[in-house]
């Protein structure tokens, strides 16, 4: 299978998104982030491309970002001012903090890669990479106002690979410095010209290659059941297919050919206004649990009789099956490690059924307490 990390990326964040985009090639609109960004891309490689007169200065910098600009952005009516000013700040106060010294360290610009993963095809493109006095670093640039906690630098899979990318292009350079650590993996911030850096062991190395295999297992199967199910988030909002998604595509227009729109109008509110009940008497149940549950604790009683019924306290003990130990397990029965990225007891279940005693017993013995306390047991209860 030929892929790359963007549309993997696309099938983590919604299944469905991806068959939109990868298998049906439904095109997306061109967003002004997305072609705000394209264009900070484009400009900035112009920046660190010498030529016989030496490097762009500002100037030709910010021309070149105005030039370019009509083409490139095709933006709402409004907007285009407000991201034109945030083009020009930016690339002024990123070329005023750097010098001829620092772009002659540059020693590739949107380098295109493709790197074997077992039997799968892998490519992409490196922003840039630098030679840097302790090692390398490699450069991928973000537009976004938001910048994430550090740690999700430590984890982020598209630096990884990009590491594992240059280390199979330049294996001559990766001898000079001999370890991973001296190649710096940064996410440069550009809005706030703030640079986020991580490096990667040699054991996250092997890892690599595992996760990318289990992802595009993952896509395999997805393509083999014909089953892509939309995945709901926070990312909707930016969304290229939110008009056909069946998530979001009555927002756009009406789907319902049983219900005219004053009917289901009307069954919404009621649905609205019965779970705005729900939620007020979930509230007063919980009131009243809190006051029984202290009067269990204050008489030492496990049940109690009224003339309405009766009250018990029943334990209950919630588990949950350990993914690492879980993963670890299917691999050693010769079952796909898959099929476990998000552990599900029902699926489980559904797996053991072909499992052998010993191999039962082995999943049983990975689950691990999650939390313990009681539930009240209402017997016999009579109208009030």
């Amino acid at each position: 299978m030929r892929t790359s990390y963007s549309s993997l990326n696309n099938f983590k964040t919604c299944p469905l998104k991806y068959k939109y985009k990868e298998i049906d090639k439904i095109k997306g609109k061109q967003t002004a982030i997305l072609a705000f960004g394209n264009l900070m891309h484009k400009t900035l490689r112009f920046i660190y491309t010498p030529t016989a007169h030496g490097f762009p200065t500002k100037e030709e910098a910010i021309n070149f970002f105005g030039q370019n600009w009509k083409q490139e952005i095709l933006i709402k009516e409004g907007e285009e001012k407000g991201y034109f000013e945030d083009g020009i700040k930016i690339l002024s106060n990123y070329i005023d903090s750097k010098d001829d010294a620092e772009r002659n360290q540059v020693i590739a610009l949107e380098h295109h890669f493709n790197i074997k993963i077992g039997e799968h095809d892998l490519e992409g493109f490196i922003d840039r990479i630098d030679r840097t006095k302790e090692g390398f670093e490699i450069i991928d640039y973000k537009t976004s106002q938001k910048i994430p906690p550090e740690k999700e630098i430590e984890n982020d899979l598209q630096l990884s690979i990009y590491l594992r990318a240059f280390i199979n292009e330049w294996p001559s350079l990766f001898k000079e410095v001999k370890e991973t650590d001296k190649i710096k993996l940064t996410l440069y911030f550009l809005r706030h010209d703030i640079k986020l850096s991580a490096t990667r062991t040699k054991k996250d190395l092997k890892d690599i290659d595992e996760k990318i295999t289990e992802l595009i297992n993952a896509v395999e199967e997805a393509k083999k059941n014909n089953k892509f199910d939309p995945f709901p988030s926070n990312l909707c909002g930016w969304c290229d297919y939110q008009e056909i998604c069946p998530v979001w595509s009555h927002k756009f227009k009406p789907v319902s050919k049983e219900l005219e729109e004053k009917e289901i109008q009307e069954i919404s509110q009621k649905f609205i206004s019965l779970r705005a009940k729900k939620k007020e008497i979930e509230g007063e149940i919980r009131e009243v649990q809190e006051k029984i549950n202290k009067y269990f604790t204050d008489t030492k009683l496990e049940q109690f009789f009224t003339d309405f019924g009766s009250i018990l306290k029943s334990p209950r003990k919630t588990y949950s099956y350990n993914p690492i130990k879980i993963a670890e397990i299917i691999r050693q029965i010769g079952k796909d490690p898959i099929s476990v990225m998000k552990v599900d007891s029902r699926a489980l279940t559904g797996l053991k059924a072909g499992l052998e005693r010993e191999q039962k017993k082995m999943i049983e013995e990975a689950k691990e307490l999650e939390r313990e306390g009681f539930v009240l047991v209402v017997k016999g209860d009579k109208k009030v």
